[in-house]
């Protein structure tokens, strides 16, 4: 995968960020008019003698989230999205809390336009090729799919500028993170046509590339990478509840030794090097309860690097597991 453009980053980032509101949007006006249903129900209740609980009662916020991304680049192929996370709210009359947790992300594949090749190689592998022998030239059709998993494991502690008696809260955050990214690029051939040559010396001479190898093997070749980088950085989350549910957006910029990029130089054997270069993470989610122990997650993980790689995203919707409901029925089926 080659290196962009600017204007072809903004693009696809313009892209994903009108799919967001398109998809999150409806929802937040659903919502809200839920909420006033909601709020009448609370001052209803309030007439009985039952008080409405503080914001600042919520401390820990569990997270254990199985999710299915949505594909967004036509190729019809779904994802996989796994969270779980520890989101520790600062305590009352306190400014201090934390979040961390551990992510893997399976992305859509990335598929890429089938390309005609030509390639020279050897009839027979075992003998070395002199000016007189043999071989064939191949045209092929060639396609390749790239598949990438980030798995990635995060703390950020965080320092609360503002909360009011709705729970709405406005937070500035330092983020550590380490990611382990892992490609695998599987090349196919398909529709191969092969006439054979004699090399001659002036092949020699200009030093025709001749590849040893079966002419008749066609198997798919597959190439894989696996890289650690570190990403420091911090920024801005908001916790806002416009109703029913909780509205969750976090962006965050800083600096990472991935260089050049994680999707470059994909399927190639070309060596991995460091290099301090920023970057860009933008995660969003808007979750509402569907009962006591389940809750109804839709939302967005945004990853690039600056200035113009075009960025890897994710749009998924899943359910979170209450961790207390978890650990009951464990304990039932012990008994």
């Amino acid at each position: 995968m080659k290196k962009n453009s600017l204007p072809q980053s903004i693009k696809h980032f313009s892209l994903t960020l009108v799919l967001i509101f398109n998809f999150f949007l409806p929802i937040f006006g659903y919502c809200q008019s839920q909420g006033h249903t909601a709020a009448s129900k609370t001052t209803d209740t309030k007439t009985t003698g039952t008080q409405k609980k503080s914001a600042d009662t919520v401390i820990n916020s569990f997270t254990y989230l199985n999710a299915a991304s949505f594909d967004v680049t036509g190729i019809g192929k779904t994802g996989y999205l796994g969270h779980a996370n520890v989101f520790h709210y600062p305590e009352k009359g306190k400014n201090w809390g934390y979040n961390s947790g551990l992510m893997k992300i399976n992305y859509n594949p990335d598929s890429s336009s089938k390309r005609l090749e030509f390639r020279n190689i050897t009839i027979d592998p075992l003998k070395p090729v002199n000016v007189g022998s043999q071989y064939y030239k191949q045209s092929s059709y060639v396609s390749t799919i790239i598949s990438k998993t980030a798995y990635n494991l995060y703390v950020q502690p965080m320092y609360q500028l503002l909360i009011d008696d709705d729970g709405n809260r406005i937070l500035v955050h330092a983020h550590a993170e380490l990611l382990v990214f892992n490609t695998t690029a599987i090349t196919r051939y398909s529709n191969t046509t092969q006439e054979a040559f004699t090399f001659t010396a002036k092949d020699s001479a200009n030093r025709t590339p001749i590849y040893r190898g079966n002419p008749t093997d066609t198997s798919a070749y597959t190439y894989r990478r696996s890289q650690l980088n570190g990403y420091f950085g911090g920024g801005m989350t908001f916790v806002l509840k416009p109703g029913v549910g909780t509205f969750y957006f976090q962006g965050t910029i800083g600096v990472t030794d991935n260089y050049p990029n994680f999707q470059s130089l994909l399927g190639t054997p070309n060596p991995i090097f460091h290099k301090w270069n920023s970057f860009y993470l933008v995660k969003a989610n808007y979750s509402a309860k569907l009962g006591d122990n389940t809750t109804l997650i839709l939302g967005t993980d945004i990853r690039g690097l600056f200035p113009d790689y075009a960025p890897l995203y994710a749009i998924y919707i899943g359910l979170n597991v209450n961790m207390d409901a978890l650990g009951k029925l464990f304990a039932t089926s012990t008994k």
